[in-house]
């Protein structure tokens, strides 16, 4: 009967195991035309065809922006979004699941000032640097605020999505606005071409064009230089030379094309934090990622790993050992600053044989080795787990479950053993120099109650 390797996503990420992105940037396009909940996707940019579904938003969204500096995707709601949020969120690009947490209702706006399609920031977009811009959609008129003449440019809190205006250029409705790859800012409208001064909102006329379509919502393809912007109420995208006005489009297989952004994953992934346990208390664990590793043992539990390679679809895989908690692996796909909080590993059943060892000074630093196979419960199943011993570490992940490691003895003479997995509880056994280590048997996390 063939043995069943229990694999572990640790795996992905070891240490010298993964080679650095080499993709090229994705297009991304959200569906929701009139107010329906926008789904994401990625979408082929040369033929239109649907490559995958990220998942549903939870929002009607107007337009999508890719914060680079942070690797955050953006997105501004619909004024007709069913749950009638109005503003900023954040999406969660392995999930396509957008969130308000943290986020003012209304831009900072009361929104009973409001009225038909009046609304602020109907298009959003970022620099090279991060900063947040977008542009409203209130009448001429206004809406008897002076900050709000007319249509215009704003900047926008990524902190809190509160909007600040930064001029009144009379812009029109049904516009797309996008930093070029230089980050020169555009306003593409149904028949013409803008630049947009950043610091003043004015807009200066590039060009007239003639386009079989009106388009909006777009970005940039750092490829080839050219805006894609989606079709107002269709399933097109329209591609335009900003440099000479040529226009051409592809068709979606999609229902209906809302707005559409390039996301640039090359970009390394910055990951700080705390780690501690649910009453608050800092935990000493082990933090790995992209081949980078350091201990949280601060009063706080803090770590801090900075510039990280990302695997080959985009994302990094974060996984924090700890002795007595159950391992955290998680898959993030860009930069985060958080808190993890850790699980305690109670009343977990040992398949391991008990060892007493002795205290020995006079092995002091000695070298040591040891080696053995990591093993589901009783049974010989191999199982793909990290496997740490006085600092050094290695995986038994070559499908029999084997390990081997070398290291000094602590100033007792003495190692610790521990081995973590995920979906497992923790083992952590302690031994002098006169054993070699062995077999390590683990339990199943269901298994602990």
């Amino acid at each position: 009967m063939p043995q069943l390797i229990v694999r572990l996503l640790v795996v992905l990420v070891s240490i010298g195991c993964c080679g650095q992105l080499s993709a090229q940037p994705m297009m991304i396009v959200a569906t929701g035309n009139g107010g329906e909940l926008s789904t994401l996707y990625e979408v082929n940019p040369v033929t239109g065809a649907t490559v995958r579904t990220i998942g549903a938003v939870g929002y009607a969204l107007s337009d999508l922006a890719w914060d680079s500096t942070t690797s955050t995707l953006y997105g501004a709601t619909a004024y007709r979004d069913p749950s009638g949020y109005q503003g900023l969120v954040k999406i969660d690009l392995s999930t396509g699941r957008g969130s308000r947490e943290g986020f003012v209702d209304g831009w900072g706006f009361n929104k009973d000032s409001f009225s038909g399609g009046d609304y602020p920031n109907v298009a959003l977009t970022a620099n090279s640097s991060g900063d947040l811009y977008g542009l409203d959609n209130f009448g001429a008129v206004g809406m008897g605020d002076p900050q709000y003449p007319g249509e215009g440019l704003n900047a926008v809190d990524k902190a809190t999505g509160v909007v600040t205006e930064i001029g009144n250029a009379f812009f029109v409705n049904r516009d797309g606005l996008a930093f070029d790859p230089d980050d020169t800012l555009y306003l593409i409208h149904s028949g013409s071409i803008h630049t947009v001064d950043q610091s003043t909102g004015e807009k200066t006329l590039v060009s007239e064009i003639v386009i079989d379509f009106v388009t909006v919502n777009g970005e940039f393809n750092p490829l080839d230089g050219f805006y894609y912007g989606a079709e107002f109420n269709g399933r097109r995208v329209g591609i335009i030379n900003v440099e000479n006005g040529d226009f051409s489009s592809i068709t979606t297989d999609l229902s209906s094309v809302q707005a559409v952004e390039f996301i640039d994953l090359n970009g390394p992934i910055d990951l700080t934090g705390r780690v501690e346990t649910g009453e608050g208390v800092g935990v000493c664990a082990m933090v790995l990622a992209s081949g980078q590793y350091m201990f949280s043992c601060g009063p706080s539990g803090p770590y801090a790993l900075t510039q990280l390679p990302r695997d080959t679809n985009g994302t990094v895989t974060r996984q924090i050992y700890a002795d007595g908690f159950f391992p955290e692996v998680d898959v993030l796909a860009g930069s985060a600053r958080e808190t993890v909080v850790m699980t305690l590993a109670r009343n977990c059943p040992n398949y391991n044989l008990p060892y007493d060892p002795d205290t020995l000074p006079g092995s002091a630093g000695k070298r040591h080795s040891i080696a053995g196979r990591v093993l589901l419960q009783s049974t010989d199943t191999p199982v793909c787990a990290m496997v740490l011993a006085n600092g050094n570490n290695t995986f038994s992940c070559d499908g029999s479950g084997s390990y081997a490691l070398e290291f000094p003895l602590d100033s007792n003479g003495r190692f610790t053993l521990q081995v973590y997995a995920s979906g497992f509880a923790p083992s952590v056994q302690h031994f002098d120099e006169f054993s070699v280590g062995g077999d390590v048997r683990m339990a199943r996390s269901t298994e602990c109650q």
